[in-house]
């Protein structure tokens, strides 16, 4: 790679460690030695790791810079008799120089911070999402377009005392397009987002279910107002708005019966 040109759709390079890729686009100047935009492995050194999990990711010792593994699932699979044992399954490209405080849980992962073994403790998985702030060495992950939730850990095999509104929120946070697969995604908090043009699409009506843990539920406050929905799109403050939202291929249960209050759908300040 030769970081004074610009290369061409479908021009390969052969990175520091000896991996080659081709740029997916023109005018291409990233450099794919430390930023995968715009660039694919075609062919790679050394093979390609593939672990059951995160788990195991994170606790590859020794990773190189380019290093390429694949995890079959974000979780360990525990059900092998479902027809997809594994969800959040994805391909991570390892980064020695990017600071470990980039870490957000998902489409980074700080090598050697511990991914809780209990999801059921709130504190442990808000604690997983948060930036790891010392050292370098990350797993990016390689993707592009929407952002699946199970990259972040949100489960879809109806796991109760599993709050997936942690993962779901994170996911938005990084980015404000996101896809909720096929499966039954327990919550016990509203997933908001406060930024114009969110997409939150499922797999379909009948294929991506959101359920309320009813006796787990609890509202949440953004900018000090309270918010009781299942999905909440607000710009947090009254008199300011923001564009647009598209919320499609996806239901919401357990809001019906409630006797609290709650709704399955908010918009607070939200031109439609």
């Amino acid at each position: 790679y030769d970081p004074t040109l610009t290369y061409n759709e479908n021009e390969r390079v052969v990175l520091l460690n000896g991996d080659t890729v081709q740029s997916t686009i023109s005018n291409n100047t990233n450099n794919p030695n430390t930023n995968m935009t715009g660039w694919v492995v075609v062919s790679v050194k050394n093979p390609i790791t593939t672990v059951d999990s995160i788990s195991d990711l994170i606790a590859i010792q020794n990773p190189k810079d380019g290093q390429v593994a694949n995890s079959k699932g974000y979780h360990k699979a525990v059900n092998f008799a479902l027809a997809q044992p594994y969800a959040g399954g994805a391909t991570y490209v390892f980064n020695s120089t990017l600071a470990k405080s980039n870490h957000n849980g998902g489409t980074v992962i700080a090598s050697g911070k511990s991914l809780p073994t209990d999801w059921t403790v709130r504190s442990d998985v808000e604690s997983w999402f948060t930036a790891h702030s010392d050292g370098f060495g990350c797993w990016v992950l390689l993707y592009s377009g929407q952002v699946d939730v199970t990259w972040f850990g949100a489960m879809p095999q109806f796991s109760i005392g599993i709050d997936n509104s942690i993962a779901i929120n994170k996911a938005l946070s990084i980015k404000n397009n996101i896809h909720i697969p096929t499966g039954n995604y327990i919550v016990h908090r509203p997933t908001l987002t406060h930024t114009a043009h969110p997409v939150i699409t499922g797999d379909g009506v009948s294929n991506t279910l959101i359920t309320v843990e009813d006796a787990l539920w609890q509202p949440t406050t953004y900018n000090s107002k309270s918010y009781n929905a299942v999905l909440v799109v607000t710009s947090g403050v009254d008199m300011s708005w923001i564009e647009g939202a598209t919320i499609n291929n996806l239901s919401i249960w357990g809001n019906s019966y409630s006797a609290d209050g709650k709704i399955g759908l908010y918009f607070d300040n939200v031109c439609l």
